[in-house]
Order: structure tokens, then sequence, then C-alpha cells
């Protein structure tokens, strides 16, 4: 896996994120295929589902936490 991603200019600025190794960065290709169809972070950040789900009525105001609805397997490489 690592030999047919090494050439990959995704796998390149993965692996210049602190804690994402070799086996990493390929998973996290492999399961986000092709990274160009997301326009920004945002879109990342839900299909994984770690995006921030906010709850709030009135002057009360819940923790913050994420929402869990993206692929959890993606999660877990995370």
């Amino acid at each position: 896996m690592v030999a047919m991603s090494e050439g990959r200019k995704e796998y390149k600025v993965l692996r210049s994120f602190p804690g994402i190794g070799d086996t990493t960065a390929c998973r996290l290709i492999g399961k986000l295929s092709d990274i160009h169809r997301f326009k920004n972070a945002k879109q990342i950040n839900a299909y994984a589902g770690i995006d921030i789900k906010r709850y709030q009525s009135g002057n009360t105001q819940y923790r913050d936490r994420i929402n869990k609805r993206g692929n959890k397997k993606l999660r877990k490489i995370l």
C-alpha cells in the first residue's frame, strides 16, 4: 500500500502532519478515496462525523460534542 501511495500528492501532505505515519496516511487515502470531491475542510469533517453538534435553547447551552453521523471507520482511523 505504501509503495502505491508514495507517488500521490495527498500522501505527501498527510505524512507532513505530526502523528500520521505511513499506514495511517494510506488508510486515510483509502477511506476518503478522491479527496478533491470535497470543496473545503468542513465537508471532510462532516463526512468523517467529527463536526461539532451544538445544542442551545434560550439561555441554556450544553457542552459541544462531535456529531458521529459520518463514516465510523474513518473516525476510528483519525
